[in-house]
Formats: C-alpha cells, sequence, structure tokens
C-alpha cells in the first residue's frame, strides 16, 4: 500500500541540488533521481556548474529519469508565433505538436550528448518516459551530421558519433501505437524499455498485449525490451 516514486531535483540552482541530494541519500541511495525533460530554469542540467552533482550520482550508481511536465517553458514559446502561453491541457494543435512532447526529448537528449555530459560521465544512463520515439531516428541523423562536420560538444569532447553515446546511455519507451521496427532499425533494441503505465500514454489495459508488438524480434531481443533493458537501467539482475 505504499507508491514508490524517484526523487525530483531541480538543477536550476546547483547548491541546491546538492543539498537535495544530500537530503536524499541520508533516506536511501535511490536508483534513479527524476526530473523534467527539457532545461531547469533557463539552465541546462548538463552544464558544468552541476558536475559535481553528477559526480556523486555516477560514483552512487544512480541513474536520471525525464517526464514530461504540464507546466514547462515550452509552454510560452507559442508567444514567438502570435499564441497565447498555456499549459498541456489547453495546447491547440499547433501548440502540441511543437512545444510538448518531441520538441523537449529532442532538447534532453541532444543536451546530454552534444554538452558532452556522457562524456564527462560515462557511466551515467538517461532515461526518457511518456516521450515515445518517433522523433529519434530524425534527431540521431542531425546529431551525427553535427559530428561529422566537425562541430564540437559545448564542454569536454565527443570520442564516439552522437547515436554511439545514445544507444550506450539512453533508455526510451514508445508508445504502443509507434512502429518499433523503424525506431529499432536507427537505434537497435538496446535502448527500449516496454512502458505499462496506463491509462497513460505508454501502457495498454493488458499489458502483456505489448508482445504482440515485437512479432519482427527474437525472443530474446523481447525479452530485452520486456524486461532485460529497464533491469540493466536500474543495475539489476534480468
Amino acid at each position: 500500500n505504499r507508491l514508490f516514486t524517484p526523487p525530483f531535483v531541480s538543477f536550476a540552482d546547483p547548491q541546491g541540488a546538492l543539498d537535495q541530494l544530500e537530503r536524499i541519500m541520508a533516506i536511501e541511495v535511490p536508483k534513479v533521481i527524476q526530473t523534467s525533460t527539457g532545461p531547469s530554469m533557463h539552465t541546462s542540467p548538463f552544464r558544468p556548474d552541476n558536475d559535481r552533482f553528477w559526480e556523486i550520482c555516477s560514483e552512487a550508481g544512480i541513474g536520471l529519469s525525464t517526464h514530461l511536465a504540464s507546466v514547462t517553458r515550452y509552454g510560452a514559446q507559442g508567444l514567438e508565433w502570435s499564441e497565447e502561453e498555456v499549459i498541456l491541457g489547453d495546447m491547440n494543435a499547433f501548440q502540441w505538436v511543437f512545444y510538448y512532447g518531441d520538441r523537449p526529448a529532442m532538447e534532453t537528449v541532444g543536451a546530454a550528448i552534444l554538452q558532452g555530459w556522457f562524456a564527462r560521465f560515462p557511466k551515467m544512463k538517461l532515461m526518457l518516459a511518456e516521450q515515445g520515439t518517433v522523433w529519434l531516428p530524425y534527431l540521431l541523423r542531425k546529431m551525427n551530421h553535427a559530428f561529422m562536420m566537425g562541430r564540437k560538444a559545448s564542454w569536454g569532447s565527443l570520442e564516439m558519433r552522437p547515436s554511439e553515446y545514445f544507444r550506450e546511455h539512453c533508455f526510451v519507451a514508445p508508445f504502443p501505437e509507434e512502429n518499433l521496427d523503424r525506431v529499432i532499425a536507427a537505434v537497435g533494441v538496446e535502448p527500449i524499455v516496454f512502458g505499462s503505465d496506463f491509462p497513460h500514454g505508454e501502457g495498454l489495459p493488458d499489458p502483456s498485449v505489448y508482445v504482440s508488438q515485437l512479432g519482427s524480434l527474437s525472443e530474446a531481443d523481447a525479452r530485452s525490451v520486456m524486461r532485460g533493458n529497464m533491469a540493466r537501467f536500474l543495475d539489476l539482475d534480468d
């Protein structure tokens, strides 16, 4: 009769984040901490000011999970296109397409990779929940293009293609209606995890029905999607 949820941390104030992490770890060292997809109050969670926070997480084996929020800076982006600032439930079609799921996911993954976070902290892992995957093949192509053109990381250096960083460090939960084969063709099976959050977008009334989406996969790969990849993210035995 208890609900277990990852502790939520904002990275707007580096010392405040450190103080919160100390309080969290005094209770228990979590497997995961959570923050909103997108920047923290107009700042990047992955900027060097927060490196001490990530050093502690890396040493303790704490991963990062992000989740969409109804109230973020993205709700104000429509002002540039003569649209009112609104929260998720009030977004019209234009606002929902451009300022809700895909763009926050792309910017967060892009920042983690292209701002050098994974390069500086090779043990860190990033899980994106409630973001789907339709944006992913395009983003990887675009980031690889920037890398092959010689574009540099914001901080630190990139030692391999951005798509390789994604494959080694990131995890995503497709929505049930998405074309999983298309995503796997772009990133492989390793980053794909099964989401069972019903009635939210990832879940189905009967979670086991999702196995029917995996008909093109081997039994071993299907097990990885349904269980093994998440166990790896959480450092649990499969």
